[in-house]
């Protein structure tokens, strides 16, 4: 007889993941607005609720409600949804909008041309012009975007995890610290415990400041966040070069993690492009390379604009041949992932066909709104950009989070194929449609 496997979903799980939604939202927004990121906060919620168990005398929780609390809470706290109207609705009315000519281009499905909303007279979303906004968003980052990433991410499990086993570093962390905190082997707990208390009090030197800086009415910072720059320093011996140290522990952390072959491959491309490559191109190749760049320049900045002049489409470049390797050497497994589709649903194969009927028409009902929202604008980009590309990029990331533990920068693909849309088309820069696109969902 097989051993039942025992489920995460229950209603301590469930608890968790709405109080991590409710509660922590507020708190992973200021972080990100500080520092960039929020990492960490997962833990802190079933850390938790592992005390109110014990201390309610009730069973403690299981490793597969932690993973199931984990991965929720990566997607209630830390996906504020509604925050991005506030951004709209801020950008809209903006001085930059207003210095680069763009705000009367600026589509009313994108946000509301009511002057009090983009002017922030009105501060609320309960109002009858945020409907379409809303609702559009809704359509296709949740009833669009969901059904298409749960057949690509079934794809790439079966491909890489099932036929090729690839090994998912960080994954394999998480699960053992989910192991950890759900059987509470003295020795392991220990040392987990001596890192939070570690990670803890660096929290409270490196983001204290920031919450003490506006009671006293001067700002502190004891570590600069997310990183200490140290590029405009440096400019004089290597002109370019991105060097800087990061501040936040959880990046030191993954590189304990890492297979120290793929951590060292991940060094020497660094190096090669982000210091090798960028000294080499503002030395003798500047106006080429990077005609903006100027003494003085931080590294925010010169990665930007290096990424945007050369990397981008050097990185694009890699990102296809990846992809056309990948679909040459794991084509077995890539058709055998597929095809494992076909046993969900039984003999008759039901579900198989049931999932590409569904990816079908959520593709094509996103094309349909993007051609109805700007029915001038050419329509095969936008059906590349929405049917094709996001299953090349699904079998990109995927093979790197599973030999590296972290995916591939993002590429600006979208940004470029709007550009050479626009440019063969002969669209004006500054028009209803040569602006609208870029707001397209």
């Amino acid at each position: 007889m097989t051993e039942r496997v025992k489920t995460g979903l229950t209603f301590r799980s469930v608890l968790a993941i709405a109080f991590a939604a409710t509660v922590l939202m507020p708190v992973t927004i200021w972080m990100q607005l500080v520092g960039g990121s929020a990492s960490g906060l997962g833990f802190t919620t079933i850390l938790l609720f592992i005390f109110i168990t014990k201390y309610f005398g009730k069973s403690p929780l299981t490793p597969q409600e932690i993973i199931l609390i984990n991965i929720g809470i990566g997607i209630a706290a830390y996906t504020p949804f509604f925050a991005t109207f506030i951004n709209r609705a801020y950008f809209a009315g903006s001085p930059e909008a207003y210095m680069f000519g763009i705000t009367r281009f600026i589509p009313s499905w994108w946000v509301p041309e009511n002057s009090l909303i983009r002017n922030q007279a009105v501060r609320t979303l309960l109002h009858m012009d945020w409907v379409v906004p809303i609702v559009i968003s809704l359509l296709t980052s949740v009833v669009l975007y969901l059904p298409m990433q749960l057949l690509l991410g079934y794809i790439a499990y079966q491909t890489y995890v099932v036929e090729e086993n690839l090994v998912f570093p960080l994954a394999k962390a998480e699960a053992e610290t989910a192991i950890t905190l759900g059987e509470r082997e003295p020795s392991k707990t220990r040392f987990m415990l001596i890192g939070f208390i570690i990670t803890f009090l660096y929290s409270l030197v490196v983001y204290g400041p920031y919450i003490l800086g506006p009671l006293i009415g001067v700002p502190v910072s004891a570590v600069p966040v997310p990183f200490a720059d140290f590029t405009s320093r440096l400019e004089h011996y290597l002109p370019g070069a991105l060097i800087g140290v990061a501040t936040d522990p959880f990046t030191f952390f993954s590189g304990f993690i890492i297979p120290e072959t793929s951590l060292l491959c991940m060094v020497l491309g660094s190096v090669t492009i982000w210091i090798i490559g960028n000294v080499i191109g503002i030395t003798y190749f500047k106006d080429k390379f990077l005609p903006e760049w100027v003494p003085g320049f931080s590294l925010a900045l010169t990665y930007q604009r290096s990424f945007l002049h050369t990397w981008a489409s050097v990185m694009i470049g890699f990102s296809f041949a990846i992809a056309l390797t990948q679909l040459i050497d794991a084509r077995k497994s890539v058709v055998n992932a597929i095809s494992s589709l076909k046993k969900i649903g039984g003999l008759r194969g039901s579900s198989f066909w049931y999932f590409i009927l569904m990816y079908a028409a959520c593709t094509s009902l996103w094309v349909f709104l993007t051609h109805w929202l700007l029915p001038e604008f050419p329509i095969l980009p936008l059906a590349f950009l929405i049917v094709v590309w996001p299953f090349i990029t699904a079998l990109i990331n995927a093979r790197a989070i599973g030999e590296v533990g972290y995916p591939i920068a993002s590429l600006p693909m979208r940004e470029m194929i709007y550009i050479a849309t626009l440019t063969a088309n002969k669209i004006p820069v500054y028009s209803n449609l040569g602006v609208g696109v870029w707001f397209l969902p």
